[in-house]
């Protein structure tokens, strides 16, 4: 999608002005190699705060005896690069992400996650908002997209008040240091590859044995995937 398309649609939001949606999914690595396209960053700033406002709306209105602290940390679920990335899968949004080229050589070698995608999702939101004219009619846009995006998901937001919604990294570290009474160990190291970027790849050691490893652009990425992987062992040792 190098040229500004006659018509686009997302989910059943048909743009009035195509190029929003194209500066949405400009990735700024695209946008650095071709200087005539502005990438989404300023959009994902945008929309990343229009989607803050019509979820936190949304929740208020559906979790009437929820606290304060649980529908903020709901928000942030929704929000999150996990909560986006999902739901920004499934619309298919990653086939027409326009990444560099180094970048889209990084993300077929596994070594990006899936933050371009989720970025690219809130810069669709931001994108959708000032092409249905901002204020007032841009946030009933925003809502009927997101209540399209996460389906029964936003319907049905009761069933998620009991789970644990805490980022993998958190989860991980709190639970290992309530069971063993020490922090996890962490081991970072550069990976080896042609190009200017080098992934960080991240490796959880338990009594000398890898509980999990991660690739990913930084350190934290890199340790938020080797602590998805942790995870499981102290699930399973939970249920010993």
């Amino acid at each position: 999608m190098s040229e500004t398309p006659e018509n686009a649609e997302f989910v059943g939001y048909v743009f009035r002005d195509p190029s929003l949606l194209q500066r949405a999914l400009t990735h700024s690595s695209y946008a650095a190699e071709n200087p005539e396209c502005i990438s989404n960053e300023r959009l994902e700033f945008l929309g990343d705060a229009v989607l803050g406002l019509v979820l936190a709306d949304h929740l208020y209105r559906r979790l009437d005896a929820v606290p304060e602290s649980k529908l903020t940390q709901l928000r942030s679920h929704f929000v999150s690069e996990d909560g986006l990335s999902e739901p920004a899968n499934r619309a298919g949004l990653q086939d027409s992400l326009l990444l560099g080229a180094g970048a889209t050589k990084e993300m077929a070698r596994g070594m990006w996650s899936s933050s371009p995608n989720a970025a690219a999702l809130e810069a669709v939101f931001g994108a959708v908002y000032l092409d249905a004219g901002g204020p007032g009619a841009g946030l009933e846009a925003v809502q009927a997209l997101a209540r399209r995006i996460w389906h029964e998901d936003w319907e049905d937001v009761d069933h998620w008040v009991e789970r644990d919604l805490r980022d993998p990294t958190t989860r991980f570290v709190q639970d290992y240091e309530k069971k063993f009474g020490n922090k996890p160990r962490f081991h970072y190291e550069q990976v080896e590859v042609k190009g200017p970027r080098r992934p960080w790849r991240a490796t959880i050691e338990h009594s000398d044995e890898a509980w999990g490893t991660g690739i990913g652009p930084n350190r934290k990425k890199a340790a938020r995937e080797a602590c998805r992987q942790a995870l499981q062992h102290l699930l399973q040792l939970g249920s010993e």
